[in-house]
């Protein structure tokens, strides 16, 4: 059994292997792909400030106190991942000819933040439940705005939890099984249940598909962007000559 310290630095370090591959992938879209890994890579950290407090506390290696890398790197890749995994399954390019909506983003970020302080620390109400509430209404609210992301919205929350899931059961029920019932702070309360066969409490996969479905339609929304098959190479090309 893996030493508790490592645990949440391998999940970073899963995670940015998936995010390579990303990177390899889709070059055309490493724009796309760092802008959101970088506010992931911020937002992550800044996050912890409510996680810590009724959610989990993950031993770390690399814990500076005030700021932890394995905060900052899954943060980084998990923004990415998110954010670009419908266009690698799906081989989509983005184009424009759609509103912009930049500073209604913004302003979700505003009310998130604040909204997250409310109901943690007024209502009480567990703070990965309230995110994953808000991140559900956000996307909710860019959907509205934006009726065509709907599907693009679902199946980038389906795919990142089919991303994170392998991983999950790799860390936590066969190298570390005890990890959760070591280091989560939900013991008692209403959301105190995990995975059938596992350790892992629902609101993960609960969380990364509600993260999912916001990230996967974000950088569109924002940008005035929308998606549209990628060409693919024409076949006469790939032959002449030969």
């Amino acid at each position: 059994m893996i030493d508790h310290k490592y645990i949440y630095l391998l999940l970073g370090v899963a995670l940015l292997v998936v995010w390579v591959a990303f990177y390899v992938l889709r070059p055309d879209m490493h724009l796309k792909l760092w802008r959101t890994s970088v506010v992931g890579a911020v937002a992550g950290p800044l996050a912890e400030f409510w996680y810590f407090d009724d959610y989990w506390r993950p031993p770390m290696l690399l814990d500076l106190h005030f700021f932890s890398l394995e905060d900052a790197l899954v943060g980084f890749c998990i923004a990415g991942i998110a954010a670009l995994v419908y266009d690698v399954v799906f081989c989509t390019q983005l184009t424009g000819g759609v509103p912009r909506y930049r500073n209604t983003f913004a302003w979700f970020f505003v009310v998130g933040m604040i909204g997250l302080t409310i109901t943690s620390r007024t209502f009480e109400v567990n703070s990965m439940l309230a995110s994953s509430v808000a991140f559900f209404g956000f996307a909710a609210i860019m959907i509205a705005l934006r009726p065509e992301l709907l599907s693009v919205s679902l199946l980038s929350g389906f795919l990142t939890v089919a991303v994170l899931l392998p991983i999950y059961f790799v860390l936590f029920d066969v190298a570390a099984p005890d990890y959760w019932p070591s280091h989560n702070k939900l013991s008692g309360t209403l959301v105190d249940l995990t995975l059938p066969g596992s350790s892992i409490p629902v609101l993960e996969p609960a969380w990364y598909f509600t993260w999912g479905m916001l990230a996967g339609i974000a950088y569109e929304f924002a940008g005035g962007r929308r998606k549209v098959p990628r060409p693919q190479p024409d076949a006469a090309a790939n032959t002449s000559g030969g």
